[in-house]
């Protein structure tokens, strides 16, 4: 995902506005914009996310399958118990 840039890149920096690239590098600032106003967006979110989890006396903030958490606790070779206290103390990283 990274080298996906030279692709909308070659249509944003044509010739036709050298030499100075007004255009373009307005073009450049409105994406890096976008980009700040979503990063923003999400950190809020999850923001939001954890004080919704604190606000729960039980501390789960979603519903996990005894299959799934058999499976993580399998993967990650300890008790059920241990696996069920990790799935109590999530929290979103932002």
């Amino acid at each position: 995902m990274g080298n996906i840039g030279s692709i909308p890149g070659t249509y944003i920096w044509r010739s036709e506005y050298a030499p100075q690239y007004v255009v373009p590098f307005g073009a450049c600032l409105a994406i890096l914009g976008s980009a700040c106003i979503s990063a923003f967006g999400l950190r809020t979110y999850l923001k939001l996310l954890n004080k919704r989890l604190d606000a729960q006396e039980d501390g789960v903030g979603f519903e996990v399958s005894k299959k799934a958490l058999e499976s993580g606790a399998k993967l990650e070779m300890v008790t059920m118990a241990e696996a069920e206290a990790r799935v109590r103390g999530f929290r979103y990283l932002y």
